[in-house]
């Protein structure tokens, strides 16, 4: 396994934000996420109380190399392109899309990513007798879909993700013994795989970045 250190995780975060900063335009979209599973493109001030979701999609990306993920507690992901959900799902600024995600009861969206296709998606699981696992797979792998209340891809199967994480492209070395493990449904055991510490260690810094810039209400 490729030995990657504290430093070199924070560089790989701090170079996608400083990428996205050079791109920065004179407005960044927003899409909104409410409790009643709509979707609306900016804040509808009659709907702010119910928000749960605020994902900024920064001019960074804006093209058919970003993605937008939802990641359900079902082990679920829809794939969807932002500017296509921009211009075709949420071109109104002053109404709701009343299918804005997947809101059947069955499931919970826990996270939501604004990504490139070429970053790796990990999911941290538990199956029926509570033993830990953890799954990687390259974004572009997932199947692009229009709707954003999909059904998505079945990434987890037979336990129930706790956690979700993005991480950049240039880590993909650091990530291979997991993601060799991609044909099994749950992946590898995670106490195989020490390395999940110094990922979750910056989970929080993370968040703050791309690739997942995302604000939870």
């Amino acid at each position: 396994m490729a030995k990657v250190d504290i430093d070199t995780i924070k560089e790989a975060y701090m170079e996608r934000s400083r990428a996205i900063a050079e791109k920065i335009g004179k407005e960044e979209a927003h899409i909104m996420l409410y409790l009643n599973g709509n979707a609306s493109r900016g804040l509808l001030k009659r709907h702010k109380d119910k928000v749960i979701f605020d994902i900024p999609i920064p001019n960074y990306y804006n093209s058919r190399k970003a993605r937008l993920l939802f990641c359900y507690d079902s082990g679920h992901v829809n794939s969807m392109y932002p500017r296509e959900v921009l211009l075709e799902k949420l071109r109104s600024k002053t109404r709701v899309n009343r299918r804005g995600y997947r809101d059947d009861g069955l499931r919970t969206l826990m996270r939501v990513f604004v990504c490139h296709k070429d970053d790796i998606l990990i999911a941290f699981s538990r199956d029926a007798e509570g033993k830990r696992y953890i799954k990687a797979g390259i974004i572009k792998r997932l199947i692009e879909r229009t709707n954003m209340n999909a059904f998505g891809d079945l990434f987890i199967e037979g336990a129930r993700p706790y956690r979700w994480l993005v991480v950049p492209r240039v880590l993909v070395d650091a990530i291979n013994p997991i993601r060799g493990r991609s044909y099994m449904p749950l992946g590898l055991p995670l106490e195989e795989y020490p390395f999940y510490k110094k990922l979750l260690a910056f989970d929080d810094f993370a968040d703050r970045l791309s690739p997942c810039p995302i604000v939870k209400r």
